[in-house]
């Protein structure tokens, strides 16, 4: 039996694009479970980003494949180290022991890349799903057989943290947390109002609330801010229509013009897809994609983008009650079809959310699924680089 990696360069497009994609469809093919997911991985920017692709040939059949990736931007630690990501790794069940070659060629070229650190990065997330399999998975979470976390411990990579997203089943509309979430306003003087989304300062404000819940601070990460340089008159345009199309919906409170708190929701353009194409790809599929602008406004499920509090006012309460009334204001007042709200993933550490679902269960008649996620790292550092 012979086995090569491929190199498929630094993009996926014409020819290897075609290999990159008929490995998808094989995997699929075997895999009852397998869902074409929405994911949206940006090849943009090769001077921020390198990236390099890669794909298994077992006895003239493609069988797997995985991209590593090396984020310029991105630094862990006061120390700045390099990590390097190992992306969109998928494999056929019955060639899982051919894996080993295609782990270790991603951990040698990201080695002679200087990274110090490596982690596996399912969709958006720097995980790998060990629970949940088979549920359609929300947008940017990961989607993948449980036996993938074996075949890279047996590649020397280690667990680390753990996440979670948590599905809610949205009950009946009731008064009592609308109620609470009004006196909140009313108490502190807050004005409650929908974000403008082409007004620099105020998303420069809202940004920087929502990157103290953002994942990245649970992880070390420090990632560039928001630059206000390339958001022209015109991009802020379309941003804003591109939300309003896609019923992205994000409000905020402000006391004295500051902005204290906000939450975020979205449609989930994973459950949208699998309405249109039940999970499948090819050409019929490819074909009902059109409509999927139409089916994400129509989806009922949406996933919960944030929940931030400004830092002097934490721990009171004050994001729980806050979001128990954004759920009945949004949903009363904008989604009545919405049937299903996800968490999107959420640090098992990160106790606000946690807490946030535990209050909705005891405020609500609630029916609660999870998905569970593991982070994976294999170190350089006690190795001769």
């Amino acid at each position: 039996m012979s086995e090569e990696i491929i190199s498929l360069g630094t993009s996926t497009r014409g020819k290897s694009g075609k290999i990159w994609r008929d490995v998808e469809r094989n995997v699929a093919r075997y895999d009852p479970n397998y869902f074409f997911m929405f994911n949206l991985n940006p090849q943009s920017s090769k001077e921020e980003i390198e990236k390099e692709f890669f794909a298994i040939l077992v006895d003239g059949d493609y069988v797997g494949r995985a991209s590593v990736a090396l984020d310029k931007r991105l630094k862990i630690g006061g120390e700045g180290k390099k990590v390097g990501f190992i992306e969109d790794f998928m494999v056929r069940e019955d060639y899982k022991d051919h894996a080993d070659l295609l782990i270790e060629q991603c951990l040698a070229v990201l080695k002679v890349k200087g990274v110090e650190e490596v982690m596996v990065k399912g969709s958006s997330l720097p995980a790998l799903q060990t629970e949940g399999y088979g549920e359609v998975p929300p947008y940017g979470c990961p989607y993948n057989p449980p036996w993938y976390v074996d075949l890279f411990e047996r590649n020397g990579f280690l667990k680390t943290k753990k996440a979670a997203n948590y599905r809610i089943k949205i009950p009946k509309i009731s008064d009592e947390a609308k109620n609470r979430g009004e006196g909140l306003l009313e108490e502190y003087g807050w004005e409650m109002r929908k974000l403008n989304m082409r007004d620099k300062k105020e998303l420069k404000e809202y940004t920087d609330l929502m990157k103290d819940v953002y994942m990245g601070r649970f992880l070390g990460w420090e990632m560039p801010g928001m630059n206000l340089e390339r958001l022209s008159r015109v991009r802020l345009f379309f941003s804003s229509i591109g939300a309003y199309l896609m019923r992205n919906l994000n409000w905020c409170a402000f006391e004295n013009g500051k902005m204290v708190f906000c939450i975020s929701f979205h449609p989930d353009p994973n459950a949208a897809l699998y309405n249109l194409t039940s999970g499948k790809t090819g050409f019929i599929s490819g074909l009902k994609i059109i409509g999927l602008p139409l089916a994400t406004r129509r989806t009922k499920r949406y996933v919960m983008g944030g929940v931030a509090v400004s830092k002097d006012l934490r721990g009171r309460g004050l994001g729980s009650g806050m979001m128990q009334w954004g759920m009945d204001l949004i949903k009363s007042s904008f989604l009545e079809n919405m049937e299903e709200m996800d968490t999107g993933p959420t640090m098992m550490e990160n106790m606000p959310p946690v807490q946030l679902m535990k209050a909705l269960l005891e405020s609500y008649d609630c029916e609660l699924s999870y998905m569970e996620y593991v982070m994976m790292v294999r170190t350089f550092e006690e190795e001769n680089v």
